[in-house]
């Protein structure tokens, strides 16, 4: 994984967010859930190293629920080094088996709540309090406008929180709204922001940062060691002919950085810390 990549991308540049499907004889996805063809691990890193992309965080896809046997095994394919893991939140587990995920790679829990829902940040501060000793971050994706009104209690959180997908806020929000200022002080008062999946933040679903530049540039701004990059492959909302091309995405987002330090910190040194990533 170590050739040169067209991209210019650091060394140890990490993705944090993808979903991988398994052998479904193996791996047996819930009722009312589809599995995505040509998703298997081999199939990511089609994908994932001609772009430069040397490190991985999994996040567990909804297919799978609390069922981590997938997640766990690529994990150890791919080895600790190279890459974690972020799994659906079950408040049964004990510290011990916190600890046994721990070792397998797991760094974080996923809350994910429907756009119309509203962000229940009880269940997400018990899940905190599990974790929080284990120096796991939570991950929370939901709707633009729920998110921006839940901050406050994000920003009580016993342990690291990333908001997800660039916040999901609508294209026509402006940086000066209200909502979107809600994610700049979340960030400047030490929250985490992915930049992922513009596509639910662009017009008409574009997968091109350089239609939300500008949120991207407000965000860097206010916590540039808290902002993290992820490809969201192999984006399991779209249709298999409608999803988007994943080079083309990762150039835009490139484009819109401004400096060789923004890629380092955005790439490599921040996931890294989250993560616990060795140096490189």
């Amino acid at each position: 994984m170590n050739a040169p990549s067209p991209f210019s991308l650091p060394a140890g540049a990490c993705d944090t967010h993808s979903h991988i499907y398994g052998d479904p004889s193996r791996y047996q996805i819930l009722r009312g859930h589809r599995l995505d063809p040509q998703s298997e691990i081999a199939d990511y890193l089609r994908v994932a190293e001609p772009l430069g992309l040397e490190r991985l965080v999994l996040v567990q896809p909804k297919a799978y629920g609390g069922n981590f046997a997938c997640m766990l095994d690529t994990i150890a394919r791919l080895g600790v080094a190279r890459a974690r893991g972020v799994i659906m939140p079950d408040e049964t587990l004990t510290k011990s088996d916190l600890e046994r995920l721990d070792l397998a790679g797991v760094r974080g829990i996923r809350f994910l709540f429907p756009d119309d829902a509203p962000i229940d940040t009880s269940a997400i501060r018990r899940t905190a309090v599990q974790i929080a000793a284990q120096g796991w971050s939570l991950l929370v994706q939901g709707g633009g406008l729920a998110l921006a009104s839940s901050v406050d209690a994000l920003l009580e959180m016993p342990c690291p929180v990333v908001i997800d997908h660039l916040g999901r806020l609508p294209g026509h929000y402006s940086t000066e709204s209200h909502a979107f200022q809600a994610l700049l002080k979340f960030v400047r008062r030490g929250g985490w922001l992915k930049l992922a999946a513009p596509y639910y933040s662009t017009p008409h679903g574009e997968a091109d940062f350089r239609m939300v530049e500008s949120r991207v540039h407000a965000l860097l701004d206010e916590g540039p060691e808290r902002i993290i990059w992820g490809m969201n492959w192999p984006h399991p909302n779209f249709l298999p002919a409608q999803k988007p091309d994943d080079a083309r995405a990762l150039q835009s987002f490139l484009s819109v950085l401004r400096s060789p330090s923004e890629r380092s910190a955005v790439f490599v040194q921040n996931p890294a810390r989250l993560y616990g990533f060795p140096e490189s």
